[in-house]
């Protein structure tokens, strides 16, 4: 790492530095030179990392899919930190940080027929009519805790390289083969949040200017690369104004009805925005 690159960003123990059409990713032992005006990445991984239980958490991980999509930025697609499913045409995105129930509410959906993209960051790709989203990973993760709340499911969970200790892995491809898709153009966005509450509410949100903030905050990359963060921008403000968007007080009876979810969710998509 030249001595002249400044800093851009920290994600955990990541570090992002740039100098000139080059950034450089250190997290201690493990380190990559992302040369984005060829699309290349060297990398040089904590071997550590190959020998024991790994963890989505490991910065050595987290370095490999900083530098993933910071490169697939350069292609045109665009991440945000969200699940992406479909009812039929329309695609629906769950906005949020970890530990909001994007992964079990994604398969409460999938039980109930929804089509399916990716359970954790979707990739936006700008085409001339809509925006996509595409997925970065297809199978859906969850953690143990989250899991034994889905009895039906013993016995189908995999452990998985990088998946650590505390998660598991569901091979979509296997258990939804017909539902399982490449993208879906988002109409609805979906922000849930998990509530101290019997019953689920879902609540339109109306304030563009709240919506666009909540979709920054899940687009970490935007301090990356001024070069890129107005083109960013760009597809998360038609990503707003093409969908119509909600908060989902996500209460005990999502877990208590899976059915729930659906019921909540149905005809939303038809509803005039």
């Amino acid at each position: 790492i030249p001595e002249s690159a400044s800093e851009q960003a920290r994600f955990g123990g990541v570090t992002v530095r740039a100098c000139g059409h080059c950034l450089f990713l250190d997290a201690g032992a493990s380190r990559a030179r992302l040369d984005l005006s060829a699309g290349r990445c060297d990398a040089a991984l904590d071997p550590a990392l190959f020998s024991r239980p790994g963890n989505l958490e490991d910065d050595p991980v987290t370095l490999v899919v900083l530098a993933l999509t910071l490169l697939l930025r350069h292609r045109g697609r665009f991440g945000l930190h969200a699940a992406a499913l479909a009812e039929g045409e329309v695609g629906c995105l769950l906005v949020a940080d970890g530990h909001c129930g994007k992964s079990t509410l994604s398969f409460h959906l999938l039980a109930e027929g929804w089509g399916y993209v990716t359970d954790d960051f979707a990739l936006l790709r700008p085409s001339d009519h809509a925006v996509e989203a595409h997925g970065l990973r297809r199978n859906l993760c969850m953690s143990r805790e989250a899991s034994a709340r889905l009895p039906a499911l013993r016995g189908q969970w995999r452990d998985r390289p990088f998946a650590g200790a505390s998660k598991r892995w569901l091979e979509m491809d296997v258990l939804f083969p017909g539902q399982v898709q490449e993208f879906c153009v988002p109409r609805i966005l979906l922000f849930p949040q998990i509530v101290d509450a019997e019953l689920s509410e879902l609540e339109p949100l109306l304030d563009k200017a709240e919506i666009f903030s909540r979709l920054m905050q899940q687009s970490k990359l935007l301090v990356v690369e001024p070069s890129m963060t107005r083109r960013h921008l760009e597809v998360l403000k038609r990503l707003l104004l093409q969908s119509r968007s909600f908060r989902l007080r996500a209460g005990r009876d999502l877990l208590q009805r899976p059915g729930r979810a659906a019921e909540i969710l149905a005809g939303v998509g038809d509803t005039p925005g």
